[in-house]
This record gives structure tokens, C-alpha cells and sequence, in this order.
């Protein structure tokens, strides 16, 4: 298992966060269309949404911590 990337593959690190930030995005998507469908008063919807803002900030650190681990690789690389 390569924790770096390489050009002609990504690092396991790179593919973990990938993969993490899908499932959030999945989970952020669902939330906001589960607030725009469903009536008010519904405890899914109300349930969903108490997680929206902290999905978001989730995936906010994520990117973050994807875009510093992706300079770490372009030093390492060298």
C-alpha cells in the first residue's frame, strides 16, 4: 500500500479522503433536498438538517487536509 502518490496512481491517503468527501457530499446533498421536499414538522427532515452545518464544516476541513496532504506529495515526489 503506497501512501504517496505516483503518476500513474493515486496515494492511499489521496483515495481515502477522496472517498470520505463523496460520502459527505452524498450526505450534504441529501439533507438540503430532504429540507426542500419534505413538509416542516417531518422528523426525518428535521433530523437531516441538524446535520447540515456541521456535514459542511466537516467537509471544509477535508479539503483543507486534502490540499495540504496533495503538497506534501509534490515534496516528496522530488
Amino acid at each position: 500500500m503506497q501512501l504517496i502518490d505516483h503518476p500513474n496512481r493515486y496515494g492511499s491517503v489521496i483515495r481515502t479522503f477522496h472517498r470520505g468527501m463523496a460520502v459527505l457530499f452524498l450526505a450534504q446533498y441529501t439533507s438540503a433536498t430532504a429540507r426542500a421536499l419534505l413538509p416542516r414538522g417531518n422528523e426525518i427532515r428535521d433530523a437531516l438538517w441538524r446535520y447540515h452545518t456541521d456535514l459542511g464544516v466537516t467537509l471544509f476541513m477535508l479539503v483543507m487536509l486534502r490540499s495540504a496532504w496533495s503538497l506534501v506529495n509534490l515534496v516528496l515526489s522530488r
